[in-house]
């Protein structure tokens, strides 16, 4: 789930990537890293951390040059070591790479291991790397671009969004699926690409935005119009729905859909099973909450669907970084609390309906919980906008065993003793299904691989 960011043809390339990166801050923040070229020399920059703390001025000092490319880092292969880190640099081309996504265990091995055979060398144990080195060694043995990209679209299974530093030249290209999300834009004569629309808006390339296809490739080269060819064809799309229910800024458009409006539907869907459960069980609320922020649109459109007052009972630290994409089960739970605190004067005796967006591992809905009872609150209701986890994700979210997964050892009502809610109310996939189609979009076109553990790749 990590955050890419290129730029093409503008003199201080680095800064506007590091200012785009610092918008995609959300989808990595264990490491980032910045690469640029003027020509065939490239330079990297690359540290543990956040990007304010990475690229320091004596830092940005040493990316000179018109074409930059980007990452922030949440690691789902290989660990954390700066090793890992992208982008990654191939000496022999040169080139440089950064992508987002993951490629499956299996298809990872054989592409490896057949690279090794020929006389490949690994530093570390990451995909991006697996994925630069596969284009560079192609290249070397006497492939142009095109064909090592299109080779690279046959053989790797998984999900890559990715950027290329090379001959002067920034290079995008995309998964034949479109799992993960990749945009462009202008600014003037300045082209640039990310992993979502916020990124660009916040550099002011705003005119002719689109999503980069799924399996297309665009060349972008100072002083040229982007040059564009689709490397394979496309059978389907696949795009990650999880990206709409938490991922993504609400303030972007991905897959074509308003993030916002597709969060406001699943509350409003939500309210929806509210009615039928006051209506049959008598389960009465005074105040609808969010886990902020990624569930502050559905809760909101809940309130209001239901008729019910809406109110901020959690107060998020803003310091704090996410807490799903935290490394290790500790530290995700000492995150949980040192990212909420409960408002006491508004849950004093109240009966509240939690929106949130997810149930996982069940560590953070247990804690909120428990701090909403010691608030004073008479009642806690957990209303989840999405159905329960049950998969492992092989597409680039950390969930790869479902062993750590709450819904894959216990029954719903079980889950809600074990979070000490009193109610928990979850989404069906037909839910998700239907959001996509209210708002604009195929459900057909989405991957719902880690609610229901149909994959659209073999593993």
């Amino acid at each position: 789930m990590c955050g890419v960011f290129g730029v093409c043809d503008f003199d201080k390339a680095a800064e506007s990537c590091r200012d785009g990166l610092y918008q995609l801050q959300h989808r990595g923040q264990t490491a980032c890293g910045i690469a640029t070229s003027s020509g065939k020399l490239i330079r990297v920059q690359k540290g543990a951390g956040y990007v304010k703390e990475v690229f320091t001025p004596d830092a940005m000092a040493q990316l000179p040059g018109n074409i930059a490319i980007g990452h922030t880092r949440y690691p789902t292969t290989g660990d954390p070591r700066l090793k890992n880190t992208q982008p990654h640099l191939v000496d022999d081309i040169p080139l440089a790479f950064c992508g987002n996504g993951d490629i499956v265990p299996s298809s990872y091995q054989e592409l490896r291991s057949g690279l090794v055979k020929d006389g490949v060398r690994f530093e570390g144990d990451n995909d991006g790397e697996l994925l630069a080195k596969f284009i560079a060694h192609l290249m070397v043995v006497g492939g142009n671009l095109s064909d090592a990209i299109g080779s690279l679209m046959a053989d790797a299974i998984g999900s890559f969004s990715a950027l290329l530093l090379l001959n002067g030249k920034l290079v995008a290209f995309r998964d034949p699926m479109g799992i993960r999300p990749l945009v462009m834009g202008r600014r003037e004569n300045t082209w640039l690409v990310a992993s979502e629309t916020c990124a660009l808006e916040i550099v002011l390339a705003l005119d002719d935005i689109r999503e980069i296809a799924p399996g297309e490739v665009v060349v972008f080269e100072p002083g040229r119009q982007p040059q564009s060819f689709q490397a394979t064809r496309r059978p389907f799309c696949r795009h990650c729905v999880f990206e709409l229910i938490y991922f993504a800024r609400p303030d972007s458009v991905m897959f074509g859909i308003s993030v916002y409006q597709f969060r406001e539907t699943l509350g409003r869907i939500l309210a929806g099973y509210y009615a039928i459960l006051a209506g049959r069980d008598g389960l009465k609320v005074d105040l609808v909450i969010p886990v902020p922020d990624s569930s502050n649109a559905a809760a909101v459109n809940f309130a209001a669907t239901a008729g019910i007052r809406h109110g901020y009972g959690l107060t998020r630290n803003h310091y704090t970084g996410r807490t799903f994409i935290e490394p290790g089960q500790a530290r995700r739970e000492d995150s949980v609390r040192e990212k909420f605190n409960p408002v006491r004067a508004i849950l004093r005796g109240q009966r509240v309906a939690v929106i949130d967006d997810s149930i996982v591992r069940g560590t953070t809905s247990k804690k909120i919980t428990g701090m909403l009872r010691n608030a004073g609150a008479e009642t806690v209701h957990l209303f989840i906008a999405s159905p329960p986890i049950r998969a492992a994700c092989y597409y680039g979210i950390d969930m790869k065993t479902t062993k750590e997964m709450i819904a894959t050892q216990k029954t719903v009502e079980e889950i809600a003793v074990a979070t000490t809610a009193d109610s928990l109310t979850y989404l069906q996939i037909s839910d998700l299904e239907e959001a996509v189609r209210q708002n604009g979009g195929a459900p057909c076109d989405f991957c719902y691989a880690c609610f229901g553990g149909e994959y659209p790749t073999a593993l």
